[in-house]
């Protein structure tokens, strides 16, 4: 028997009708823009080491519009979860990162986490708030990303985190405001985005089609 496309058990498949879609490019605020090259800040912040646990932070990107970072983390071999398991990023016992801009906003403890006496009003979008944007695992190997958006203006920025699963209980450091804020106008815009394809009214149309 000769190999064919079709045949008794195999049907010829049917080509898909083409419908062209116009491309549509926009930039979500929560995640870093699409059209722009970052300032890439050369942090490398040991946050924690014990015995079998390594927390790093580093490759931080800044925006205009934002940073992104990286939590890295290394564990002992033989230290980590055995399966079944959540993977070390995951779930209840993934480790914890967060921002005090000026001493009163939370970034990242909880969502759009506001401090009493905060200078932003609830659902402010000028408050900074963190996003997850994806993760790597290696087995003993990690890495977190998280987007702090927009951009934190103001005269301090502490990074807090914790991993209690692990025995790194939360801490607090200090990081430079000031550098973060002058990358942000150093960012290379590549090209400006069209604009978004127009659509049609259809409340108009479907009146009109009723008469």
């Amino acid at each position: 028997m000769t190999p064919s496309s079709a045949g008794y058990f195999f049907e010829e498949p049917i080509p898909e009708p083409h419908c062209p879609v116009e491309p549509y490019y926009a930039n979500d605020p929560f995640r870093p823009p699409i059209n722009m090259v970052p300032k890439v800040l050369p942090w490398v912040i040991f946050l924690a080491r014990t015995d079998d646990t390594v927390l790093v932070i580093g490759d931080v990107r800044v925006y205009r519009t934002g940073f992104l970072y990286s939590l890295f983390g290394w564990l002992r071999p033989g230290t980590e979860p055995q399966p079944p398991r959540d993977a070390p990023w995951e779930g209840p016992s993934r480790p914890q990162s967060g921002w005090l801009l000026d001493g009163r906003v939370k970034i990242g403890a909880k969502p759009n986490a506001l401090s009493p006496g905060d200078q932003f009003a609830p659902g402010d979008p000028r408050a900074p708030r963190q996003a997850g944007c994806g993760s790597e695992d290696q087995g003993i190997a990690f890495a977190q990303r998280r987007w702090v958006y927009p951009l934190p203006v103001g005269q301090s920025l502490d990074l807090f985190f914790a991993w209690p699963e692990r025995g790194i209980p939360e801490r607090r450091i200090p990081v430079d405001l000031a550098e973060i804020m002058a990358a942000g106008p150093q960012t290379t815009v590549l090209w400006e985005l069209p604009a978004p394809p127009e659509t049609p009214d259809q409340g108009d149309g479907g009146r009109d089609a009723l008469g």
